[in-house]
């Protein structure tokens, strides 16, 4: 929930980069967007639903800038971009 500190964290990061880990379809990669946040989707096309074709489809679709990057996640990776923050999507889903 969006309480106490919490309620500020969009002041916060305000027009940084944020790496979506695990980001599926892109859901809130593409809510924040729209917020102003340069955002990159990092999942693992072989273990996600559709191999991230969802995500492409959607960020051609809209004319998105959000980055794609197919990593696996099981492995030691380095974020492709420095970010101002990381998010796994199921947590920035529960905030």
């Amino acid at each position: 929930m969006l309480t106490g500190p919490n309620r500020r964290i969009f002041e916060t990061l305000r027009g940084g980069h944020i790496a979506d880990i695990g980001g599926a379809d892109g859901d809130n990669a593409f809510f924040l967007e729209q917020l102003g946040y340069s955002v990159d989707i990092i999942d693992n096309g072989p273990t996600n639903f559709n191999g991230l074709r969802g995500a492409k489809l959607l960020n051609d679709s809209i004319g998105g800038n959000v980055r794609l990057y197919n990593v696996d996640l099981d492995t030691q990776f380095r974020c492709p971009r420095k970010s101002t923050t990381s998010s796994c999507s199921s947590e920035f889903s529960t905030i």
